[in-house]
Formats: structure tokens, sequence, C-alpha cells
């Protein structure tokens, strides 16, 4: 028992008067319905040994906090807090230590009290070892800006000796505290923060407090070298610094091992050339990190990106202007307008090193102007600008640790920073893996047994539902995001394994996994083939749910929700989309009202399906819900009028299944040049006569005669309205007009025995509203059978 503890803390509640006994039975009373709450949550608790309460002195509940020293506190802390057998006992009036006056059950997670003595007794429970990484994220230190693929930072304004830097002091190279102090130049780095690398752990990321000296980016500025083959790059992994014998540890296995081999994002910004990015009069602090990281919501598209191996780079210039924090985020100019504000950073070389050089390089390159080429660095006055890559700038390495390094000691301020474990002990390892949509844990035992594990969704603990390890492998399905495991020995190590899963976007996954079919007619998609009806086992397998993901729901009302795929179309996007069809009709309608020549987004079939026969119709419910209509795009359709009585293309006793398709489409190898062709955009529209005909496939190809002739095979294809809906009209509209007609006019229908056929647009047929899914839906689950339909991402 340290002296300390003894003098400090049970000298002041040894002795009991008969006047005090009231009050120690009664707090003894608390401290045992504390623990009766305690182990209602499966954590800890004990028990008392003694018979005598006029002789029984209160426990000392001593915790481990973030810095390694133990305070007390009122009662036991929450799982997986390990209680330290080594360290706790119980102390008589003399301050000598009670033999085997403590036990402890593992199995029961239990503290037993045995002894009759009047006794003071402390129970220590030390925090759980876990890498140095995944602690700092779970202390709350770190700020996380939320911009895509970002990690954790330190962030905060002020000169490192100052109390408005943040504590993020670390030694590395020795795990002498005095050395390190009195060599800062060698030993003393700072933390900038805590990032995930290709690994899926997490890692901490260092910059030396001092800089080595004033370096060029490259010494030849007439020639336009990526990062990887430079001087610097060359130079940092080598004479510069890594095999610098000033930097002995270096050398030395045990610290050169703690450095990771990082996967670097190295861009050249092409800011002349190509009127790319630039940081110093236009970019923000936000819009910097997605351009120096390669994020996909970077504003600007031109640049060059490579992504080099190696231990040692350089700040970027992100990570000194997002060292602010939050008001780097507010910031929306270009950093030259805010030069004072980012200054005050923390990373800023005049809050780090005020004897050395004022400017600095970042690891970005600016790509060339006149004469020569150039990088980013940080100016003294605070901004990012630009200066040739042979100009001498000042250079403070920078690395990532391994994600297994863990801290033995320290707070992280500069008078006690922290300290880095040398050798770990073998300890608990976990890797995670995902496949599809499952995630297996892989567990490595190390000095202790297996404990316990939970799986959320946060690389913290904090609110963990803990479970019993029974296997070292540990598999479970997965949602969209990042999936945690943290797994706890007995020896109180906790150790953590990630995975990231992103749902496909369906329009990929059909086209990899679906075996969809594609005409090679100019200009075609991807298509669903087939034949027989849609609960037979000929027809595909294309059902997919709108409006719910509720599967039991989507069948159960199969007329609201229930659809199938035609297929994958591209758009004038460039990007590919799902084309769906309701399995059921919406009713009969006429195709307009009127006798009237009306181009298609002129008709009262266009104008009702986009708004009171559909879209804006409450049985449909789903479609006024901006979740489920985002996810409808805004389509391009192509509107003929085949002008057949004028002597255009028929599809009724001339035109193939391919040439009507070629015709609809306004492609250039249509037969016929005869015909009205509009491109209205709307949400809703119909069927096209080709997506019926080519719904057979290979077979559909083949077909060299008109519709009516081989109007028996196509009545087979999934697509008729027979195979879909045999309580509704056996004719059905498509989104095509016939033409002028001795004084009519009409539009082409699908016709119950299989051929298309025109009639007057004023007469009524079956209607089954068509739409195109955005490329950005994603697949959820679901075989795309009637019984197991596509489910997708609400």
């Amino acid at each position: 028992m340290p002296e300390d503890f003894i003098n400090k803390s049970s000298r002041k509640q040894k002795f009991v008067t008969r006047g005090g006994i009231l009050l120690v039975i009664l707090e003894i009373i608390f401290t045992y319905l504390a623990i009766v709450s305690y182990n209602n949550k499966n954590l800890d608790k004990y028990i008392f040994g003694s018979k005598d309460l006029k002789n029984t002195e209160l426990f000392a509940v001593m915790v481990e906090d973030n810095n390694g020293d133990y305070k007390q506190q009122s009662n036991f802390p929450n799982f997986p807090y390990q209680f330290n057998i080594s360290k706790s006992n119980c102390i008589d009036n003399e301050g000598n230590t009670i033999k085997d006056s403590l036990l402890f059950d593992e199995e029961k997670r239990e503290v037993i009290v045995k002894t009759n003595k009047t006794a003071s007794c402390y129970l220590f429970f030390n925090k759980p070892k876990e890498a140095f990484a995944p602690s700092l994220i779970n202390s709350g230190e770190l700020w996380s800006s939320g911009l895509e693929g970002d990690g954790y930072r330190y962030t905060g304004s002020g000169a490192y000796n100052s109390e408005t830097t943040p504590d993020n002091f670390i030694c590395f190279g020795t795990s002498d505290k005095t050395e390190c102090k009195n060599n800062e130049a060698k030993y003393m780095y700072r933390i900038i923060g805590v990032f995930e690398g290709t690994d899926g752990n997490q890692h901490l990321k260092l910059i030396s407090l001092k800089q080595l000296g004033a370096y060029a980016w490259n010494a030849n500025y007439q020639t336009d070298v990526a990062w990887e083959n430079s001087d610097m790059y060359k130079g940092l992994n080598g004479s510069y610094f890594l095999t610098n014998t000033t930097y002995d540890y270096l050398q030395n296995n045990t610290w050169l091992n703690k450095i990771e081999n990082w996967t670097w994002s190295a861009v050249n910004t092409k800011t002349w050339s190509d009127s790319g990015p630039d940081y110093y009069n236009s970019l923000s602090p936000s819009q910097i990190y997605l351009n120096e990281m390669n994020r996909s919501s970077k504003t600007s598209s031109i640049g060059e990106w490579t992504n080099p191996t190696a231990k040692i780079g350089l700040m970027y210039a992100s990570d000194y202007a997002l060292s602010l924090g939050d008001s780097a985020l507010s910031i929306t100019g270009g950093t030259s307008t805010n030069r004072a504000t980012l200054k005050t950073g923390w990373m800023h070389q005049s809050n780090n090193d005020t004897t050395a050089n004022t400017y600095e390089w970042t690891l970005s390159r600016r790509g060339d102007y006149s004469g020569g080429f150039s990088a980013w660095y940080v100016d003294s006055v605070g901004y990012v600008n630009s200066s040739g890559v042979h100009n001498a700038n000042g250079v403070r390495p920078v690395f990532h640790l391994t994600s297994d390094v863990e801290k033995l000691s320290g707070k992280g301020i500069y008078d006690d920073p922290y300290i880095l474990r040398e050798t770990n002990e073998n300890k608990l390892k976990v890797s995670a893996s995902l496949n599809g949509s499952t995630m297996t844990a892989s567990i490595t035992k190390g000095d202790y047994d297996l404990n316990k594990y939970c799986i959320n969704n946060s690389p913290s603990i904090t609110g963990c539902t803990w479970n019993k390890v029974t296997s070292t492998t540990i598999a479970t399905e997965v949602n969209e995001g990042y999936t945690y495991i943290h797994i706890v020995d007995k020896g109180g190590y906790l150790a953590h394994g990630s995975v990231y899963y992103e749902l496909p976007k369906l329009n990929n996954y059909l086209i990899d996994n679906a075996g969809l079919w594609s005409s090679g007619l100019e200009g075609d998609g991807y298509r669903y083939t087939g034949s027989g009806a849609y609960n037979s086992s000929t027809t595909p397998n294309n059902f997919i749910c709108f409006g719910t993901n509720d599967k039991t729901e989507c069948k159960n009302n199969e007329a609201k929700y229930m659809y199938r795929i035609i297929g994958v179309f591209e758009g004038i996007d460039g990007n590919q989309h799902l084309k769906l069809i309701s399995l059921k009709q919406l009713g009969a309608y006429a195709w307009n009202s009127s006798n009237a020549d009306v181009n298609w987004e002129s008709s009262t079939l266009y104008t009702g399906l986009n708004g009171s026969y559909f879209l804006t119709n409450t049985t449909y419910d789903y479609l006024q819900n901006n979740t489920w209509l985002n996810k409808i795009e805004n389509w391009t359709w192509s509107a003929v009028n085949t002008k057949t009585s004028s002597g255009g293309p028929n599809y009724y006793n001339s035109l193939s299944p391919s040439q009507i398709y070629l015709h609809e489409m306004n492609r250039s190898s249509k037969t016929s040049s005869i015909g009205e062709w509009t491109n209205p955009t709307a949400k809703i529209g119909l069927m096209y006569a080709s997506d019926y005909t080519l719904s057979l496939g290979s077979s559909a190809l083949a077909i060299t005669g008109d519709t009516y002739t081989n109007r028996a095979t196509l009545r087979t294809g999934w697509m008729h309205q027979s195979n879909n809906d045999t309580t509704s009209r056996t004719d059905e509209w498509t989104l095509s007009r016939y033409g002028d007609y001795s004084g009519t006019f009409r539009a082409w229908i699908l016709y119950s025995d299989g051929f298309v056929y025109y009639n007057n647009v004023n007469s009524t047929y079956g209607v089954r509203p068509v739409f195109h899914l955005k490329d950005n839906v994603k697949y959820k689950s679901g075989s795309g059978t009637y019984a197991d339909p596509y489910i997708i991402n609400e």
C-alpha cells in the first residue's frame, strides 16, 4: 500500500467514535445499495467480511484516471475497469497489510473482504489497457471535423509553453522524461491527431516540436517531380532524419518498428497550368483538406494524386489549417485573407520553434509556373502560399505510429509529456474483415484469458453492451457505415477492430450479379429477359419493393409497393439508372382526354402520371415523402410520333423488335427517318413498345418480322400484362404516339394477344407507371424473386 494513501486517506476515517457509528452504518448501507445497483448491470461487487459493524471502516474505491493516477470515488467504476488484486489490500491501525484479507473471484466478478480486525481497505481499479490511439479518442479531448474521411485532431492556439496550447506533447525515442525535455530537439514531438490507416486501425500522427533545419523540397526546380521522387522525400526517409545518427533511436528496432509504413496522399494541385485549386487566394481550410486527400466532395477535380508509402512525411497544409478546430470550418475565404486567425493555431511554426526558419514546407505540390515548379508552404504570417521547390524552407518530420503503441505515463503537457511503453506485453489483438455484409473478427489471445466483447458503431466503448467471449472468432451482420468490435481480456487489455461497409449501388450490383442481357443495339442498356407469369419459376428475378423496406408489407400490398426492373440504362448524366415498372396497373385511362394531335408531354396521361393519377395520389403516399420521391430521377424521355398513316414505320405489321427500339429511341441506325421526336423531362412515364418486345432477350433479336406475325412468341415475354396482372385491363398503353389517321389521333398499345397495335388516344386502356431511379440508390437485401424482392436503402 503506498504510504501517501495510508497517511492521507485512511487516517482520516480510521477511528470511529460512538457518536459516529450511526453515520458509518448509514454510509455502509448506502454503499451496499450502490453495490446492488452495480451488480444489476453485471458489474463488480464486493462482500463485507467483518462480523462487527462497529469495527468496520468504509472502503476506499480507487479508480485509475486518464493520466495513470488513482482517485477515490464513492462507488465501483463501470465495466471494463479491472480490479487490481496485486495493488488492492486492507491495512490495520498500524498501517500493516492484513495478509489474505482480499480475495477475488474472477468468474463471479466478486471481491470478498475477510478480516475481523479494524481495517481500512483499498480497492484499486485500473482502466483497460488499450492501444494509445483509441484511448485518446475515448478521452474526448480530440476534435472531429466531420469532413469526409477525416480523423480526430488536437486543436487549440498559442505558444507551446502557454496555457492555451493543447496537451499533445509526447516523447519518442526515449522513456526518460528528463532526457526528453533536456533534448527536446531530438525527442519531443506533438500529436497532430489520430487517423485511420489502410489497415483499418487508428494511428497517432506525430510532428516534431523542432525543425530539422532548412532544406529544398527538390533541388532541381525545373523538373516537375512527384512527392515520392523529390529530394525531400528521400532525405526525410534517409540522411536528413531516418538514417541520421543524431536520431540514433531510429536505428533501434524498438523505436523504428513503432513507426507505421504509411500510405500518404501526395497531390499536385496544378494551379497555374490548369486553373486548379489555390490554397492562398480561394480555398478554405475545409476544401484544402478535401483536395489534398482527394475526397469525392472536393470542389475542384483538377490535380494529380499519388499514394506513395513511406515512414516519414511532412504535414499537410490542411493539418495546419484545421489545427484551429471549429473556427477553421467557419472560414470560407482563402488562407491569405484569414492569415492572422490561422497563425494562432498550435501547429504554426511560431508556436513551436521561434529559433528556426519562419517558412515551413508541406507535403503538397503546387505545380508549374513561369520558370520552374513550386510546392505549398506555411508562411510566417499565417497563410499557405507557394515557393519554388529549390528554396530552402523549414522542415519538421511527420510520421504515424503503429496502431498497437501503448502509453506508459504522462499527461500530455509540456512538463509531463506522454511516455510510450518501449516493449509491450504479449497482448490481446483483434483483426476484423468483411465479406459482403458480414464482419468476422479474429481474436489473438495475449498473456491473459479472454473476457468480454462489445460491437457498436463508434471507436469509443462509451455505452457499450458487453457480452462474454466464447470463441476466438466472432461473426455478425453489419449495417452501412463503420462497425467496431471491442475485446477485453482478464488482464485488462482492450483491443479494437473495425470494418467499413458500404451498400453497393443497386445498378452496379445488378450488372455484376444478376445476369442482365445487353442487346448490343445502338445506345441500349442492360435488360432483364425471360418469360412466364410472375409467380412462376421461368420469370426473371427482377422484383423490387419501392416505397417501403418492409418485405412483408410490400408483398401484402403489391399494388402499391411491388415493381419490376426493366433494366439499367444510361441517363444524360452519364450514369446508370434502374428502370422500374409497376407490377399492377393503376387503372384504365385515356392517353389524351380529347381527340387531338398532342405530344406525349402535352397529353392527359403525362399530366396524370406526374400528378393525380400517381405522383400526387395519396394512395401512393410514399411519393409525397422526400426520402422516396428523391430516389426517382427526373428523366429525359424519348417521345416519338411515328406518323404511321403518313408513310412512317408501323410497329404492327412491318417493324421488328430491334427496329422498333431504334425508331423509338431515334438512333442513327433506324430504318425510317419519318417521325417527330421530342425529349420531355419528367419523373414518371410509360414503357416503350421496345421495352416490351426486347423483354424476351436474344430471341427477340432473331425476329425479323412484325409484331403481329410473332404475337404468340412476344406474349410470353415477362413484361406482357398477362404475366403480371391478370385482374386488370388486358391492353396497355405505351409512351409512343401513332399519329393521325382519318381525322383521329392514336397511340401504340400492347394488345392482349401479344402484338403492338394502335387505337384512339381518347380510348381508355391499362396503365402501369414507369420511372428511373437515381444512380446512387443502394442494394440492401433480397434476391429479386417475388418471394424475396430487392430491398433498397431508405
